[in-house]
């Protein structure tokens, strides 16, 4: 393969965020015969039928930009967006992401795993900011409205995360009380997040 094609191919990469269909390699020049090359002598990763990647992207950025663009009303919450602010040492299995309770469902892809949750109108709107992931921008909940959704959701995320989540929270210089307790009161888990806070501060 000439060194420009490749350069090409990276640079196709880079401008959808880390993953390209049959059909994108194919407007790049590529045959099938090519792209069987170049997976062959591990230029391309095969990711899932039809859809590839450079082995050197870091996998989780490729894999959150892909599950972004699956839901493009998503916006990352709990486990994903925690572990997006590094407050827990837990490894989501899946991307969790947000959209309006009434919402049509949006058509998942088989790769990577994604768990929608629908938020009401206010929940779904406190809390929303926009970070740069190489470059794409992607929705993500802010550290005070991710642990306020991390109690209301407590019985199904497990105790233990809750905890650490706010212990590391607690840690952080940025830490703002004042804000986390506004999004608890709007959220209505405030007499529970007093509780947390008594333990832990």
């Amino acid at each position: 393969m000439k060194s420009f094609k490749v350069n090409e191919i990276i640079e196709g990469f880079n401008k959808t965020g880390g993953t390209l269909t049959v059909a994108e390699l194919k407007q790049l020049g590529l045959s099938a015969y090519n792209i069987s090359l170049l997976v062959e002598e591990g230029t391309l990763e095969r990711i899932r039928r039809g859809l590839y990647r450079i082995p050197e992207k870091a996998h989780e950025m490729s894999e959150l930009l892909e599950a972004s663009r699956s839901v493009p009303q998503g916006v990352l919450c709990l486990l994903s967006a925690l572990s997006w602010h590094e407050l827990t040492t837990h490894i989501p299995k899946e991307y969790s992401l947000a959209i309006p309770i009434k919402a049509r469902k949006p058509v998942l892809p088989e790769y990577p795993p994604i768990q929608i949750y629908y938020f009401a109108p206010c929940r779904y709107a406190a809390g929303q900011m926009t970070v740069s992931v190489d470059g794409h921008p992607v929705k993500v909940y802010d550290k005070e409205k991710t642990i306020c959704d991390l109690i209301y959701y407590r019985n199904k995320i497990g105790q233990d995360i809750v905890r650490e989540a706010l212990d590391k929270y607690i840690r952080t210089k940025d830490r703002n009380i004042q804000k986390l307790m506004q999004y608890a009161e709007i959220l209505r888990v405030s007499a529970i997040m007093k509780k947390y806070l008594e333990v832990l501060i």
